[in-house]
């Protein structure tokens, strides 16, 4: 049933529109806010004209005719005559697209003329042959049969006649990879992650022409109990997925372009002692790790604690990093697991493989100092090596594997697993941690902030200062005895005038 006939008036209040709808009047706000829909200001009152509505749910076309006045926001270009017909291109400035329109008679209640509307088309070329289309067949439609023909109309949503449905799911499973630029295994595992979630939802069994903006923002606000970085690559994921569908015309329009960022509500309830070691936890790991008869995870835990480096880091190092005169180590590269995916983009991994690729971020290649601690214990290392494992020692890499490829990060983490289990480390205790207490370390020093991002080879200060760096509660007590004195060696100046008075 058309609006018109339901409500027989022009216009609906904005809980009428809400109604219709079937959303809150606050989302029906952002809608209006974000030009999906056009309101109009009558004193103190917002209301949308039926026409928009229509518009906006597909009624028009579905009932094989449309406005009985122009849209707002459209202008027409030129009235255009072809040898089948005439019609008109309209251009929607709001949008920055074209749309044909024909006329289709007159309203036998009103006596206004009805048009047929069609677009949304990005240049006014593709308006124009469009409408010749339209009009050869409708008039080759009256031809046949002498009866007053009707445009033959697409479902609402698709901009192209007889365009193929496709649901999320099947589309996600064929064009997950081929949206990105050039994506690398280990980017498409994790755009393969967040399809996956997609297409558990809801969503997945949907048509692409069926997605509302309404409908992805709700499924991500539906994902709040999730990491803020599992939400954004989500998000990430499916505004690609609909930009990419409304180039390719499977949609009319981009409906996750406006698909607003989703917060997370996870909390980390750590306190800042929990998220790094203290001096005497750094000196006992030490201590224990000295005593293996086997000097890689000492040399790994001492390097860890001297220079932050990341694990991907440290399982990248090549022997020709380390200089033995001047006590540095070069970080170039880090070592990733790179997923083997299937053929399908949502089909299950078939298992990872070790591979040698960039640092995080350009500021991830530096050279840091280890000193003479840290060229001792990788000396007492490699000389393990070569009298130990041979074969291992002729390997590139200053931690090698059976073969010419970096450590697996499985391998460090069972070694150091089973390093905390012989010696009684409790499951708190993990190899980033080090860096945490690195970064941590830095800040008490007093090293400035920019000295700091060099050394931990970040690229901004909201990590350095909002992830890596916390107060540890004797820092936080030395210091607050530190200002307490002050305030007591003032009370007491104030006091000495005072009887001096």
């Amino acid at each position: 049933m058309r609006l018109y006939d339901k409500y027989d008036k022009q216009a609906l209040t904005l809980d009428e529109t809400a109604k219709e709808l079937g959303v809150s009047v606050t989302d029906l706000d952002v809608l209006i806010a974000e030009g999906e829909l056009a309101a109009k200001k009558i004193g103190n009152h917002t209301i949308i004209p039926i026409s928009v509505l229509e518009r906006y749910l597909g009624l028009e076309e579905s009932a094989g005719q449309s406005y009985t006045t122009k849209p707002n926001n459209e202008e027409e270009v030129f009235k255009m005559e072809t040898p089948y017909g005439t019609g008109s291109i309209l251009y929607v400035k709001a949008r920055n697209v074209f749309r044909y329109a024909i006329s289709n008679g007159k309203d036998a209640v009103t006596g206004k003329r009805n048009r047929i509307i069609k677009g949304d088309f990005h240049s006014r070329e593709e308006a124009e042959e469009a409408l010749r289309n339209a009009l050869k067949e409708m008039s080759e439609a009256a031809s046949g049969s002498g009866v007053a023909p009707t445009l033959p109309l697409a479902p609402a949503t698709l901009p192209v006649p007889n365009a193929p449905r496709i649901t999320v799911r099947d589309y996600l499973d064929q064009h997950l990879f081929t949206m990105f630029a050039a994506p690398t295994a280990r980017t498409k595992h994790c755009y393969a992650t967040s399809a996956k979630l997609i297409v558990k939802s809801k969503l997945g069994d949907m048509y692409l022409d069926e997605l509302t903006r309404m409908d992805i923002q709700k499924f991500l606000n539906s994902m709040s109990h999730m990491s803020q970085s599992t939400l954004d690559k989500v998000r990430l994921v499916l505004r690609k997925m609909t930009a990419v569908a409304a180039e390719d015309e499977l949609i009319l329009k981009d409906v996750g372009r406006m698909v607003k960022k989703a917060k997370s509500t996870q909390r980390d309830l750590r306190s800042d002692d929990e998220k790094v070691y203290s001096k005497e936890q750094i000196s006992t790991i030490l201590s224990c790790a000295k005593q293996e008869s086997d000097p890689m995870i000492y040399t790994v835990l001492l390097l860890e604690t001297l220079t932050g480096m990341r694990p991907e880091e440290i399982r990248a190092l090549l022997k020709t990093d380390v200089n033995f005169t001047t006590r540095e180590i070069h970080i170039h590269q880090a070592a990733i697991m790179k997923p083997i995916l299937g053929n399908s983009a949502l089909s299950k991994t078939t298992g990872r493989e070790s591979a040698i690729g960039p640092t995080k971020s350009p500021a991830g290649v530096r050279t840091l100092y280890i000193g003479e601690q840290g060229i001792e214990a990788i000396q007492e290392w490699l000389g393990y090596l070569e009298k130990n494992h041979p074969a291992k020692y002729q390997n590139q890499f200053l931690f090698p594997s059976s073969t010419d490829v970096p450590m697996r990060d499985d391998v460090l983490n069972t070694a150091f697993n089973r390093f905390k289990n012989r010696h009684g480390f409790g499951k708190e205790y993990s190899l980033y941690k080090f860096r945490h207490t690195f970064a941590t370390t830095l800040a008490e020093s007093g090293v400035p902030v920019k000295t700091a991002m060099r050394l931990m080879g970040d690229s901004t200060t909201n990590v350095i200062l909002g992830v890596y760096t916390h107060v540890r509660s004797d820092e936080a007590k030395r210091t607050g005895q530190q200002i307490n004195q002050v305030y007591c060696d003032m009370l007491e100046n104030t006091e000495e005038s005072h009887k001096e008075d």
